[in-house]
Protein backbone atom coordinates (compact mmCIF):
# COMPACT_ATOMS: atom_id res chain seq x y z
CA UNK A 1 0.00 0.00 0.00
CA UNK A 2 1.34 3.39 -0.69
CA UNK A 3 1.85 6.12 2.25
CA UNK A 4 0.79 8.54 -0.30
CA UNK A 5 -2.82 7.22 -0.99
CA UNK A 6 -5.21 9.96 0.09
CA UNK A 7 -8.39 7.93 -0.85
CA UNK A 8 -6.71 5.44 1.69
CA UNK A 9 -5.76 8.07 4.41
CA UNK A 10 -9.16 9.90 4.36
CA UNK A 11 -10.94 6.97 4.54
CA UNK A 12 -9.08 5.64 7.66
CA UNK A 13 -10.09 8.86 9.14
CA UNK A 14 -13.94 8.59 8.54
CA UNK A 15 -15.90 8.93 11.59
CA UNK A 16 -19.58 8.49 11.98
CA UNK A 17 -21.37 12.31 12.94
CA UNK A 18 -24.77 12.46 14.22
CA UNK A 19 -27.26 14.69 12.33
CA UNK A 20 -30.56 16.62 14.03
CA UNK A 21 -32.51 19.22 12.03
CA UNK A 22 -34.87 22.15 13.14
CA UNK A 23 -37.60 21.72 10.46
CA UNK A 24 -39.50 24.84 11.97
CA UNK A 25 -38.02 28.25 13.79
CA UNK A 26 -38.88 27.83 17.66
CA UNK A 27 -39.07 23.69 17.39
CA UNK A 28 -36.64 21.19 19.14
CA UNK A 29 -34.03 19.92 16.75
CA UNK A 30 -35.02 16.07 15.05
CA UNK A 31 -32.23 13.36 14.52
CA UNK A 32 -32.41 12.90 10.63
CA UNK A 33 -29.32 10.92 9.77
CA UNK A 34 -25.87 9.74 10.56
CA UNK A 35 -23.00 10.57 7.99
CA UNK A 36 -19.48 9.42 7.82
CA UNK A 37 -17.09 11.94 7.68
CA UNK A 38 -13.27 13.52 8.61
CA UNK A 39 -13.92 16.82 10.08
CA UNK A 40 -17.06 19.18 10.74
CA UNK A 41 -17.63 21.09 7.68
CA UNK A 42 -17.09 17.63 5.55
CA UNK A 43 -19.76 16.48 8.07
CA UNK A 44 -22.22 19.64 7.67
CA UNK A 45 -21.94 19.63 3.77
CA UNK A 46 -23.07 16.14 3.44
CA UNK A 47 -25.82 17.00 5.60
CA UNK A 48 -26.97 19.90 3.90
CA UNK A 49 -26.91 18.28 0.50
CA UNK A 50 -29.03 14.85 2.07
CA UNK A 51 -31.40 17.03 3.74
CA UNK A 52 -31.91 20.17 1.48
CA UNK A 53 -33.10 17.46 -1.28
CA UNK A 54 -36.01 16.52 1.39
CA UNK A 55 -37.02 19.88 2.43
CA UNK A 56 -35.71 23.56 3.41
CA UNK A 57 -34.75 23.12 7.11
CA UNK A 58 -34.16 26.17 9.35
CA UNK A 59 -31.04 24.82 11.39
CA UNK A 60 -28.40 21.32 10.79
CA UNK A 61 -25.86 20.51 13.47
CA UNK A 62 -23.88 17.62 13.19
CA UNK A 63 -22.09 16.11 16.18
CA UNK A 64 -19.05 13.87 16.08
CA UNK A 65 -20.45 10.33 17.91
CA UNK A 66 -17.65 10.60 19.95
CA UNK A 67 -18.60 13.41 21.65
CA UNK A 68 -22.37 12.41 22.69
CA UNK A 69 -22.18 11.32 26.19
CA UNK A 70 -25.13 8.94 27.74
CA UNK A 71 -26.25 8.11 31.27
CA UNK A 72 -25.10 4.87 32.38
CA UNK A 73 -27.07 4.30 35.26
CA UNK A 74 -31.03 4.74 35.07
CA UNK A 75 -31.40 5.97 38.87
CA UNK A 76 -30.31 8.84 37.16
CA UNK A 77 -33.21 9.34 35.63
CA UNK A 78 -35.31 8.37 38.02
CA UNK A 79 -37.98 11.37 39.38
CA UNK A 80 -37.25 12.87 42.91
CA UNK A 81 -40.06 12.14 44.84
CA UNK A 82 -39.45 15.29 46.95
CA UNK A 83 -41.46 17.65 46.02
CA UNK A 84 -41.24 19.99 49.50
CA UNK A 85 -40.33 23.09 47.18
CA UNK A 86 -44.36 23.31 46.27
CA UNK A 87 -44.66 23.52 50.00
CA UNK A 88 -45.08 27.72 50.85
CA UNK A 89 -43.31 26.78 53.91
CA UNK A 90 -40.30 25.56 52.40
CA UNK A 91 -39.40 28.79 51.10
CA UNK A 92 -39.55 29.91 54.44
CA UNK A 93 -37.20 27.39 55.80
CA UNK A 94 -34.68 27.97 52.89
CA UNK A 95 -34.62 31.62 52.52
CA UNK A 96 -34.51 32.64 56.24
CA UNK A 97 -31.50 34.97 56.54
CA UNK A 98 -31.40 35.68 53.06
CA UNK A 99 -31.96 39.52 51.75
CA UNK A 100 -34.23 39.87 48.65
Amino acid sequence: MDEHDDTTNTENRLEPYEVFVQWERGKAHEHAEVVSASDHEMALTLAKRNIDVRSDPVSVWVVPRREITASQDDTELTPSTDRAYRNVSWYAQNTAGGSH
